[in-house]
């Protein structure tokens, strides 16, 4: 299994990815879960390196977790709950973030829909109102019409008495 993250990161080295960090954290998962956690602990190390870089929160988040639980595996109590601490802490700015970004989405594609059925409703209105100039002319030529042969009419009328 570390051989295809391993030759994930030797891909994203060469392309200057911004998915190093998870790579590496990937890595150091894969170093922690099968008991090696020197090496888990150095990769987990390089992917919040890598996370600050890139100032990603959420990678730098996970790197924090993944510290606490090498740490805590190593018995090194006092740093897991520092890590841990620091992972609680940006999790919960990170969920406040995406709340807040979810909320400003949904205003956004509430505010859409609404102009949307303005739209429609405006163009349904030009419809009618379409509809009814058309009637308007119709009853107007119709008027004209009826009034000159009203008028051809009375005119017969004059000239043949």
């Amino acid at each position: 299994m570390p051989n295809f993250f391993e030759k994930a990161l030797a891909y994203a080295k060469t392309r200057k990815e911004a998915r190093l960090a998870n790579i590496y954290n990937n890595l150091g998962d894969v170093y922690r879960k099968t008991d090696n956690l020197s090496k888990g602990l150095e990769f987990t190390k390089k992917a919040l390196e890598s996370a600050i870089k890139t100032n990603s929160s959420a990678d730098i988040a996970s790197a924090y977790k993944d510290l606490s639980k090498n740490y805590n595996l190593q018995r090194d109590y006092k740093k897991a709950h520092s890590y841990l601490q620091l992972f609680v802490a940006l999790d919960t700015k990170n969920s406040k973030q995406q709340n807040t970004n979810q909320a400003s989405a949904l205003q956004h594609i509430y505010n859409s829909k609404e102009k949307e059925s303005q739209i429609a409703y405006l163009l349904q209105v030009n419809k009618v109102n379409r509809a009814q100039n058309i009637i308007l002319v119709i009853l107007v030529v119709t008027v004209l019409a009826l009034s000159l042969i009203w008028f051809m009419y009375v005119q017969k009328k004059k000239t043949l008495s």
